[in-house]
């Protein structure tokens, strides 16, 4: 060992090695990392932007919304009693009147989103939207850039009244998210004194709410600057804030008035963490039957059950008795079925009659050239292995191609094998052959529409299985 305490021999020494490489790491330690750079000091994010169909003042979905000049969206049942007792704009601290609201006119598709009604796209909070200030509707940025700003065409594209660029009103930008920023909202950073007095025995809002997101943001927020609040009351619009489960899944709720569910989920919740264009969702919820699973096991059911309709198509020719077959072509007969119960077919000629071929109507305009499905627009083609043109008396579908289905029907006179997989077969005639020789032997002109009318007078429905 070293005699020298402090090592001044200058003679190899272990000890002396063995201390000054002791702490050469191959990392930076947190002090040096800290001392030396690449260290930052956390600051405390901004509070995310609120989402558009939220209200500006209770931060809920609004049901009845209105827009301040600015673009400040509230719902109306929140903002009134606030204009009567502040006669503030809650979010700039303005004077604001009843008056200078605006109502809005939100469109929603049939999963109950609110969507641009030109374009149908649906709103996210990414989405660029605007008002037209003289009529309050809503619709997306894109839209009016494309018809009314390119093309110079400065109408409402859905009442066509005249505006000018000034009527239009941003109610979110995603490049500019400052006009829906929670934290610098008016009624955020100083509560007025009416919703932020306490009294004994009452804790304060953030202790009365179990919250989370952006509620509790706001909820740290506020207990940062003091403030409290009594128990909620309905002449304070803040007390309106709800917890997370009644404020954020607001589909779930219309979920549950649905009798029946699918045994997954609705997909919501996985879609949410996994992309950026979506509202993030918290709990994992059923999928909802909608009206084509609704429809789909009906149809499955007559299917199981073998179920058959029967019907006759008085004319003034005669009568037709028919076999509809429910169990294997549902939604064509169910198509079929509803047109005839409602009288669709009542005074409607067969417009179109070829000896040896067929026999086709169901056209209110009478030329092959109308029609129309139960549902309003064409449905798709149904085929069956069992069923076939083959033989006299077959009912099928007419169509422009496939998926054209509407209201148009025809009769064979004889076997059309060629048809097969192209027009649906949904019954077969089982009474009258002696009507459908009559149709057959009427002369036609040019265009092989009869030369004497053959008409529908009503068709009966005796055996309806949809209604069991």
């Amino acid at each position: 060992r070293c005699s020298q305490r402090d090592h001044s021999c200058r003679a190899p020494c272990g000890k002396m090695g063995k201390t000054r490489h002791s702490k050469d790491r191959l990392y930076l330690t947190a002090t040096e990392w800290k001392e030396l750079g690449g260290y930052k000091e956390k600051r405390n994010a901004p509070f995310k932007a609120l989402p558009f169909d939220r209200c500006s003042l209770t931060f809920q979905p609004f049901e009845d919304a209105v827009m301040t000049p600015q673009g400040h969206v509230f719902d109306i049942l929140a903002i009134i009693p606030w204009i009567k007792e502040h006669g503030t704009n809650p979010v700039n601290g303005k004077p604001l009147r009843a008056k200078d609201l605006i109502h809005l006119k939100f469109h929603k598709n049939a999963d109950n989103e609110y969507t641009d009604p030109v374009t149908f796209k649906p709103f996210t909070n990414h989405s660029h939207i605007v008002a037209i200030r003289k009529t309050g509707n809503v619709f997306a940025y894109d839209t009016i850039k494309e018809l009314n700003m390119k093309g110079k065409n400065w109408n409402d594209l859905l009442t066509g009244e005249p505006f000018h660029r000034d009527d239009l009103v941003t109610l979110q930008n995603p490049a500019d998210p400052n006009l829906r920023l929670i934290d610098s909202f008016e009624h955020v950073k100083k509560p007025p004194s009416g919703s932020s007095a306490s009294s004994a025995g009452h804790g304060s809002i953030a202790n009365k709410i179990n919250a989370t997101g952006t509620t509790a943001k706001i909820l740290d927020k506020m207990r940062e600057q003091g403030v409290t609040s009594d128990a909620p009351s309905n002449s304070n619009p803040m007390s309106r804030i709800s917890t997370f489960k009644d404020n954020v899944p607001a589909a779930a709720s219309q979920h549950d008035l649905v009798a029946k569910k699918h045994t997954y989920s609705d997909g919501r919740m996985a879609a949410s963490f996994t992309s950026t264009g979506l509202d993030v969702v918290y709990r994992q919820t059923a999928a909802a039957f909608t009206e084509e699973d609704v429809r789909q096991a009906r149809y499955a059911w007559l299917k199981r059950e073998q179920k058959k309709a029967y019907a006759r198509i008085k004319t003034n020719m005669g009568d037709i008795n028919v076999e509809l077959h429910c169990d294997l072509t549902g939604r064509t007969c169910e198509n079929f079925i509803g047109l005839a119960s409602k009288g669709f077919y009542n005074g409607l000629i067969f417009h179109r009659s070829i000896r040896n071929f067929m026999v086709q109507g169901g056209d209110p305009k009478g030329d092959g050239t109308g029609g129309e499905s139960l549902w309003g627009a064409p449905f798709e083609d149904e085929f069956a292995p069992q069923l076939s043109h083959s033989g006299r008396g077959i009912l099928s579908m007419a169509n422009r191609g496939p998926g054209t289905n509407t209201s148009q029907f025809f009769i064979t006179y004889k076997s059309c094998t060629h048809l097969d997989r192209k027009h649906s077969v949904f019954g077969r005639v089982v009474g009258g052959m002696d009507t459908l020789d009559r149709i057959e032997n009427i002369p036609t002109d040019a265009r092989d529409k009869p030369k004497k009318d053959v008409r529908i007078e009503k068709i009966v429905v005796f055996v309806n299985p949809y209604d069991e």
